[in-house]
């Protein structure tokens, strides 16, 4: 027994002193491997320090390119020949990059610029005017209303006069509240006018007046008046209303065409030298009207035919103011004429 305890004894103290003998064994291989990799990297290091540094060649700028290009130019493409051709292929590139670009702002679809705003039909279109009639807008005048006085102006373009009138009566009768009363009154004033039934055109306009004291068709009205007597004639008459149109009405429009009006009435009345007194007064006052050109006309021309005052200095004289300050009126070509005619035959 004590054999066989000794005996496991020596076997237990001989696989412990292995055990050590191989551990010390393994410490030993793993240090000498630690030992070769620390050699292997020195080794690398150096080899890596030996070795020359790397150069890398730096992007070249777009001046060294163009540079560089240059340089290798052929010599070819600097033949005059060569030289004109390709001026003339530029030229044409540039005329096409123009015609692109006026197409693309035609357009409105130019390339490059992403703020560009393309404004469509609706919003290019410019805002129309309410319309009116007067000062009201058609707008408020009610549907049933509007459609009778525009139909009463479509009988008044197709010259039915009298049918107009009608109308315009009816519309009064069965809505004699309507805001636009003093327009509907003028208008049957002026189906009478255009009628050349002048004496019932008076009567109207004068009821416009009376009827209307702070309406805005005063002065219109009284200007009508003034030329429903000239229609019939009528020229002291005439004189007399054009001459309360222009005392009366210091601000109408109509003021430098009621001061040819009086010119006109006394003229017919063959008080010539009146005539010119008004027709230059007209000159002196409203250089810049649209009448003023004839004034100078009329007076060119009674200087010129009337032999009571014939003066053909003076005649002249008015024709060139025509010719020199208004050369786009109607006048122009007649004053020119006639300064011709006078210049050649009696100077």
């Amino acid at each position: 027994m004590y054999k066989s305890i000794l005996l496991t004894g020596i076997i237990f103290l001989s696989l412990i002193c292995s055990c050590a003998i191989f551990k010390k064994k393994s410490d030993v291989t793993s240090y000498e491997g630690e030992a070769r990799g620390e050699l292997l990297k020195e080794k690398k290091l150096k080899e890596k320090e030996s070795l020359p540094p790397l150069a890398f060649k730096e992007e070249p700028t777009k001046k060294q390119v163009i540079s560089e290009k240059r340089e290798v130019k052929p010599i070819v493409e600097k033949l005059p020949e060569v030289k004109e051709a390709k001026k003339e292929e530029k030229k044409e590139t540039i005329k096409e990059e123009v015609k692109e670009e006026k197409r693309e702002m035609v357009s409105g679809e130019k390339k490059g610029k992403k703020d560009n705003v393309i404004l469509s039909e609706e919003e290019d279109k410019p805002l129309e005017k309410p319309k009116m009639i007067g000062k009201v807008f058609e707008a408020i005048i009610p549907p049933a209303q509007l459609d009778r006085y525009k139909f009463a102006e479509d009988l008044y373009k197709r010259k039915l006069y009298d049918t107009a009138i009608i109308e315009l009566k009816k519309l009064i009768t069965d809505f004699p509240g309507i805001k636009i009363r003093e327009n509907i009154d003028f208008f049957i004033a002026e189906c009478y006018f255009a009628n050349k039934d002048y004496d019932a055109a008076i009567t109207e306009f004068s009821g416009i007046i009376k009827r209307f004291p702070k309406g805005d068709l005063l002065d219109k009205s009284q200007f009508m008046i003034a030329r429903a007597h000239e229609e019939k004639k009528d020229y002291d008459n005439s004189l007399l209303e054009y001459l309360r149109l222009i005392s009366l009405y210091h601000e109408s429009q109509y003021k430098t065409e009621a001061q040819l009006g009086v010119g006109n009435a006394y003229r017919e009345k063959k008080d010539y030298k009146q005539a010119l007194i008004e027709y230059d007064k007209l000159y002196q006052l409203y250089p810049k009207s649209s009448h003023a050109a004839t004034a100078l006309y009329y007076i060119a021309d009674i200087y010129d035919n009337i032999y009571e005052v014939r003066d053909y200095r003076k005649a002249v004289m008015a024709y060139e103011k025509i010719i020199s300050y208004y050369p786009q009126s109607e006048w122009a070509k007649r004053a020119q004429e006639r300064k011709r005619y006078l210049e050649k035959n009696y100077f």
